[in-house]
């Protein structure tokens, strides 16, 4: 395939994942952040965790929480599962790579706080033990991930919020995770502080 068709298919892909996604994401989205809205008002926290780039965007995503997005406001509290490289390295070489994110929730989950997974792999092993230790913490689970019925879904409940991408292609899975994350930062952001100005 000549390079310029390749670069208009790969855009034309892109843009279809999302309008695909605007066609059915919408109510989960917004189920989503009123999850993590009344958590954050009930003075509990939000986790994220998440496999290779698609928990880079999860760091992203705490990152505005804690931090800002539009403007200065008070910090919210979410903790990245993530962000501790050395921790990371640590649990995976002792105690192995499917505890990276389970031993840290059983530190620092509580009832009622929320477990944001992102993945673009839903049969990811590190993801689906990190789902089964925060429900044993009572924890709600916000699961942002491709939609191939794989072990992730199997483990969230009826109270759980399934955000179920179906694309093809991983790079068009982690487009749409960017928006959908960045639109949860946004939602959460204005429920608590108010339109931006």
């Amino acid at each position: 395939m000549e390079t310029l068709a390749r670069v208009r298919e790969n855009f034309n892909r892109s843009i279809q994942s999302k309008i695909d996604a605007a066609d059915t994401l919408p109510e989960k989205v917004a189920a989503a952040a009123e999850l993590m809205v009344h958590t954050l008002i009930s003075d509990r926290k939000i986790m994220v965790c998440g496999d290779g780039i698609s928990g880079e965007l999860g760091d992203m995503f705490a990152n505005q929480l804690m931090h800002q997005i539009q403007r200065e406001r008070p910090a919210l509290p979410v903790i990245s599962l993530t962000a501790n490289a050395a921790l990371y390295s640590a649990i995976a070489r002792d105690t192995g790579l499917n505890e990276v994110y389970a031993r840290q929730i059983r530190a620092l989950g509580q009832n009622g706080d929320v477990l944001v997974v992102v993945t673009a792999n839903d049969q990811s092993p590190s993801c689906a033990q990190a789902i089964r230790t925060a429900l044993s913490r009572d924890m709600l689970i916000i699961a942002i991930a491709g939609d191939n019925d794989g072990e992730i879904w199997s483990l969230t409940g009826a109270d759980d919020v399934e955000i179920r991408i179906n694309a093809t292609r991983r790079q068009h899975i982690y487009e749409v995770q960017l928006m959908v994350l960045n639109t949860l930062a946004e939602l959460i952001d204005i429920s608590l502080f108010g339109e931006f100005a």
